[in-house]
C-alpha cells in the first residue's frame, strides 16, 4: 500500500469517528411536533430556548447514516483514484 492511501485511509476513519461523536439532535414532542436543534457531541444533547426549555431527546440517526455513505463515497473515490496513478505521479 502507498503512503498516500495510508493517509486516505487514516483520514477517513479519523472523519467517520468524528461523525459518530458529534451528531444531529433533535427533539420529538408528545404531540408529535418535530425541530432539528442541531450538532452536538453524543455525550451533550443540544440545549435550545432562551432559557434553555428544549433538550435535544433524539438522535437524528438518519443524517448520521447519510453522513457516513457520503463520507465513504468520496473516500473511496479519492482511493480509487490513486490506484490509478502511477509511482511516478505520486512522488512528483
Amino acid at each position: 500500500m502507498r503512503k498516500i492511501q495510508k493517509i486516505i485511509i487514516i483520514f477517513y476513519g479519523l472523519l467517520v469517528a468524528f461523525a459518530c461523536i458529534y451528531v444531529p439532535w433533535g427533539y420529538k414532542a408528545s404531540n408529535g411536533g418535530y425541530k432539528f436543534l442541531g450538532y452536538s457531541f453524543i455525550w451533550q444533547p443540544v440545549k435550545y430556548g432562551v432559557e434553555y426549555r428544549l433538550l435535544a431527546n433524539t438522535v437524528e440517526f438518519q443524517r448520521v447514516i447519510l453522513e457516513l455513505i457520503a463520507i465513504t463515497v468520496v473516500f473511496a473515490v479519492l482511493f480509487a483514484l490513486t490506484l490509478k496513478l502511477k509511482k511516478e505521479q505520486i512522488e512528483k
